[in-house]
């Protein structure tokens, strides 16, 4: 399966207004962004995590956006705007695709509407149907960034966002996107707080995961969003699980079945063992039944080893937001040298549960290159995302793997490889005997690229047998699609070659040429045969 990148991420949060002062709370563990509280219908008080961001004010209130929660969705995007553009250019319009998820999308502005009508009798001026609809926060992303590709909401309450990333991962899979714009927002509204009050799940204090003093959850708001890609990053979304247990409508199934097996998912999709996650950012909402369910799957499957830490004492629970906000808190430990985010709780281990290796104080690090994040909703809709630094591994010099010699030769290194897979480095400025005028390439070039890519990939393939590579290959049918007349010079491309059928001795390849942006320069197919002797190549 083609591997899926994350080119860049973004997140605004209770823990700050941008990512970068997020990431310093975060790591700090701060609880200041749960200092407002909310008055409940039962007369009750109850701390909610505000974005510190007046969603009100004219620098958000921008184009027309409608809701806040898609305020908070374009405030996310303004960080990473730029990188998105770069790479949407690149590609054909209906390749680029955006999925988000959101549990209440504009339930807060359809309450504000039903106050002043009851108030008033009339409905406010700026008040539109199309504001709650579920589906408008991808379509005013899609139609701000000109998208042509698949546009569309996922909603599954707690897990929608995770789900949403999970979503879009396999558009990239599936050859339908090269690029998806992926995550989800969500703002606090009086129906929700209202209604996990209903089922006696919010809390008057700060919340308190796993503990034997805890006593449910304090909601928050949020949104994140991240770019994914094909193209080759620094992080990658290397797995995830998704199941869907439908144990009840509202409490987690207590055996876990449906949270197990999508981290088995995750794992598997992966190809990781459990022992090679190095963090885990909990689901942890705080609640008896979740943190006894969660508790049991991580011990069961994770021993009391692996560092964990709920996220949500820090931002309470961010509803559709949490999945994307805490897949971007993994991000964010990632790339700061395994930085954990403390778990702020009590301490006071609940002994009806396992244990498990929570995060005591801030600083604390992980020497990892993958960490996961855990989402549970309401009808043990689950999912799970694995995250993991890209490491580049050793190859052995391009020389031992293919027959070409001298200047014949114009790919220079295998930079990634799998089963049915190879991308390989190349560069023309030594290759003056396929330049014509002004020292230009033309595109057709590129076929032996991808040619000497094959070998590339053969070549690996017979050095885990033992043997060297040798001259022999026939070429068959071949098709090149150039999207430039020229070849890029005094710069890398990078071909891949993907084995898409094999008989005996018969291959077909599909293969890419893309430049160090991640522009396409060119694609095709070539058809293969190795000759297993002299006859054979007669």
């Amino acid at each position: 399966m083609l591997p899926v990148y994350i080119q860049a991420f973004s997140t605004i949060t209770p823990l700050g207004r941008s990512t970068a002062a997020g990431a310093r709370g975060l790591f700090a563990g701060t609880q200041c962004g749960l200092s407002h509280r909310a008055v409940l219908i039962d007369g009750r008080e109850a701390p909610v995590g505000r974005v510190p961001l007046d969603l009100s004010d004219d620098a958000c209130a921008v184009r027309g956006l409608r809701s806040d929660n898609n305020r908070l969705l374009f405030l996310c995007l303004a960080e990473i705007e730029g990188r998105f553009a770069e790479l949407a250019a690149r590609q054909p319009a209906s390749r680029v695709g955006v999925v988000v998820g959101t549990s209440t999308s504009g339930m807060r502005e359809g309450e504000r509407a039903f106050k002043a009508r009851c108030e008033t009798g009339v409905w406010p001026d700026d008040h539109l149907l199309a504001t709650q609809e579920l589906g408008d926060p991808a379509l005013v992303l899609a139609s701000h960034l000109g998208i042509r590709g698949p546009a569309y909401t996922v909603s599954t309450a707690c897990s929608s966002s995770a789900k949403a990333i999970a979503s879009a991962a396999r558009l990239i899979q599936a050859d339908i996107c090269d690029v998806v714009l992926t995550g989800g927002g969500d703002t606090v509204c009086g129906l929700t707080l209202n209604g996990f009050a209903s089922l006696d799940a919010i809390s008057s204090h700060l919340s308190n995961p796993f503990s034997r003093n805890r006593h449910g959850i304090n909601l928050g708001e949020g949104a994140a969003l991240l770019i994914l890609s094909r193209y080759s990053a620094e992080l990658r979304l290397a797995g995830w699980g998704e199941t869907s247990d439908a144990y009840h409508v509202s409490a987690p199934d207590p055996t876990g079945t449906g949270a197990s097996t999508a981290i088995y998912q995750s794992l598997k999709r992966a190809g990781l063992a459990a022992s090679e996650v190095g963090y885990i950012n909990l689901h942890g909402t705080g609640t008896p039944l979740n943190d006894a369910m969660e508790a049991h799957v991580v011990n069961g499957i994770f021993g009391a080893e692996t560092p964990c830490s709920s996220t949500k004492p820090l931002t309470g629970h961010m509803l559709g937001a949490a999945g994307a906000c805490e897949a971007t808190f993994v991000a964010l430990s990632l790339m700061s040298g395994g930085l954990l985010p403390p778990h702020r709780w009590d301490a006071e281990r609940d002994p009806a549960l396992p244990d498990i290796a929570l995060v005591a104080q801030p600083g604390q690090r992980s020497d990892c290159r993958y960490m996961m994040s855990c989402s549970y909703a309401f009808g043990g809709s689950n999912a799970v995302l694995i995250l993991g630094r890209v490491m580049a591994p050793a190859f052995p010099p391009i020389e031992r793997l293919i027959p070409h010699r001298g200047s014949m030769r114009l790919i220079d290194r295998v930079v990634a490889s799998s089963e049915s897979t190879v991308t390989v480095a190349a560069s023309l400025d030594r290759s003056p005997q396929f330049a014509i005028k002004a020292s230009t390439v033309p595109a057709y070039v590129g076929l032996e690229m991808m040619a000497q890519a094959v070998s590339a990939f053969d070549g690996l393939r017979l050095r885990k047998e033992g043997t060297q590579a040798e001259i022999g290959f026939l070429l068959g049918v071949r098709r090149l699609m150039a999207h430039r007349a020229t070849l890029p010079q005094n710069c890398e491309v990078f071909v891949s070659a993907t084995m898409t059928f094999q008989d005996g001795r018969m291959g077909v390849f599909e293969c890419e040429i893309v430049d160090e942006d991640g522009g396409k320069v060119a694609d095709g197919s070539i058809t293969v045969y190795r000759a297993s002797d002299t006859t054979d190549r007669r």
